[in-house]
């Protein structure tokens, strides 16, 4: 008697899970096609003798959750296996703000905050269903905004962490008239680096969180501001310029480097050029 055909090894393709999940008839169009002849055709009961016994097919499983996801993905590391991805409750949003979505920041967070450690790109990847060359890329892009953020910390490896209230430096905002700004950490050290960017979030003299993002080619730490603590800076003197109908303070201190518009209704008197205090 000839031995029933077997199961293959391979496993079928499945969509990465910032996708919609499939129609539940085609999910079951394709197990079906997966059985064995004895199974596809009812057959129950022990094997006859020299044959092999018939493998169950697996019921669906609901979606993993992070955790479970991220040691999932060491154990098909070790086998290297393929992933079959996460389910993104986001997909949505990601997919009407961006031709090619990727995994939301959100569900990045998730799986980077209930993993056992860090996860590098392609551990994270290979979770989230992006192993393709484009969607990796798309991903590297967004752990680096991530990062810029102050949403992430790396270690030297190329681990990415949460940066949690825990992981947070506290300071005082030290504005440069060029642009840049430092961090005066108040547990004392070396100050922290802020880029020209950082210094759009807040203002000289402002009360911040904020977590180290790496080092700069000086070999300064280099920080960005995550959280505004206490906002300093409540008056200031400058001169009220218009441009295009729209009124401006032009502060005198030059550590100051954003102008402060002024609604119409706010204006009152004040004249083109002319030195006005703001609060």
């Amino acid at each position: 008697m000839s031995k029933p055909t077997k199961r293959g090894k391979g496993r079928a393709s499945r969509q990465p899970g910032w996708l919609p999940e499939p129609a539940p008839a085609a999910a079951s169009a394709k197990r079906a096609s997966r059985r064995s002849p004895a199974a596809a055709s009812g057959a129950e009961g022990a094997p006859a003798a020299g044959q092999a016994p018939t493998k169950r097919t697996r019921k669906d499983k609901p979606p993993r959750t992070p955790a479970a996801a991220a040691r999932a993905a060491a154990r098909r590391q070790d086998r290297g296996d393929a992933a079959p991805g996460y389910v993104d409750p986001h997909a949505e949003r990601e997919s009407l703000k961006y031709e090619n979505p990727i995994a939301s920041r959100e569900v990045i967070l998730s799986v980077l905050g209930e993993a056992e450690g860090p996860l590098d790109a392609e551990a994270l990847a290979d979770i989230l269903g992006l192993t393709a060359p484009d969607r990796f890329f798309a991903l590297t892009k967004r752990l680096g905004a991530m990062l810029r953020d102050g949403q992430l910390l790396a270690n030297r490896r190329g681990g990415y962490a949460v940066a949690t209230k825990l992981d947070l430096i506290p300071g005082t905002v030290i504005a440069n008239p060029e642009g840049f700004g430092f961090l005066r950490t108040d547990v004392g050290g070396d100050d922290l680096f802020l880029p020209p960017a950082e210094l759009r979030k807040a203002m000289h003299g402002d009360r911040v969180l904020a977590s180290v993002t790496g080092v700069d080619r000086r070999g300064r730490r280099e920080g960005a501001i995550v959280e505004v603590l206490e906002r300093r800076t409540t008056r200031l003197i400058g001169r009220f310029i218009e441009e295009n109908g729209i009124g401006f303070v032009d502060p005198d201190d030059r550590r100051l480097t954003r102008n402060v518009m002024i609604p119409p209704d706010a204006r009152g008197e004040a004249r083109v050029n002319q030195l006005v205090i703001c609060e």
